[in-house]
């Protein structure tokens, strides 16, 4: 073969392998070089955390994090008299934490002192407790962030002219939801930062509006309050009543219709003839 050609054929591989290997470059990512993005420490979660959990030191640890994204409520290393023992340390957490997560001055509750439920209760809520029984419902099964409904079981204390208007609904005991779709935020007063396990319990607090916490007090001497877990996303609620013995019973509600259905209105005299009986209105003295 020809010299030339040869010379003309190897400069050609020459150039391809020139023009490949800028075409290459142009389109790869250009790498920077130099100091690498600057960094801090910053406190961030070892692993899951929970509300209502002690922060100890051997939940976290100091991981970098880019300096141009830092933002109000990080906690640096760098301003830490002494990054070992943290002031934070054994405050509870105001909400869960996922591993990695940075912890935040929002994410510690630093004025908590020994009992800190009241972290835990929403705006305009109250925290109300109860006495139960292990055999009350499923009071025995209940756990802190579960919801219930609160039953009322109570004998009806009517008088002898309710009982007689109203035979077909008067028994010796009587039971209604009082509370629907209720919060439990404690249970024998320990709440979800100690205990995530359900157990039997003797005292469970309530998450309830100011006048659900009247009608507990009320209901509770009334007779024995009973709960009935509710199923997870189950938030179906029923109107809340005023706080009275006869707006917390439908039953003493439908006595009092009957009453005034009736008409009699005054005082009467039970008269027995035989083995019948007859109540007779009789007019006040004076009229």
């Amino acid at each position: 073969m020809n010299k030339s050609i040869l010379m003309i054929m190897g400069g050609g591989v020459i150039i391809a392998i020139v023009v490949a290997m800028l075409v290459d470059h142009g389109l790869s990512p250009k790498r920077v070089g130099g100091a690498k993005e600057p960094t801090v420490q910053i406190l961030a979660a070892s692993k899951m955390l929970f509300a209502g959990q002690k922060l100890l030191a051997a939940d976290v640890y100091w991981r970098p994090w880019p300096k141009n994204l830092l933002y109000q409520g990080l906690i640096k290393k760098s301003d830490q008299p002494d990054p070992a023992k943290l002031s934070y340390y054994g405050s509870p957490l105001r909400h869960d934490l996922e591993a990695d997560e940075p912890v935040t001055t929002e994410s510690i509750i630093t004025s908590a002192k020994g009992d800190f439920l009241e972290a835990f209760i929403a705006p305009g809520m109250r925290a109300m407790s109860i006495n139960v029984r292990a055999n009350t419902g499923a009071a025995g099964f209940v756990s802190p962030g579960d919801h219930v409904d609160v039953i009322l079981s109570y004998t009806p204390r009517v008088s002898s002219r309710e009982r007689d208007a109203a035979p077909d609904i008067i028994a010796q005991q009587a039971s209604e939801v009082i509370l629907s779709d209720v919060k439990v935020l404690a249970v024998d007063q320990k709440d979800k930062s100690t205990d995530h396990s359900a157990k039997i319990a003797r005292t469970v607090t309530l998450e309830v509006t100011p006048k659900g916490a009247q009608t507990l007090a009320l209901a509770s001497q009334m007779g024995t309050l009973y709960l009935a877990l509710r199923r997870l996303g189950d938030n179906k609620k029923t109107p809340e009543r005023t706080v009275t013995d006869v707006d917390i019973s439908q039953v003493m509600q439908e006595l009092n219709a009957r009453v005034e259905d009736r008409g009699t209105g005054g005082p009467e005299v039970r008269l027995y003839n035989g083995n019948a009986v007859e109540n007779v209105p009789v007019r006040p003295v004076g009229q």
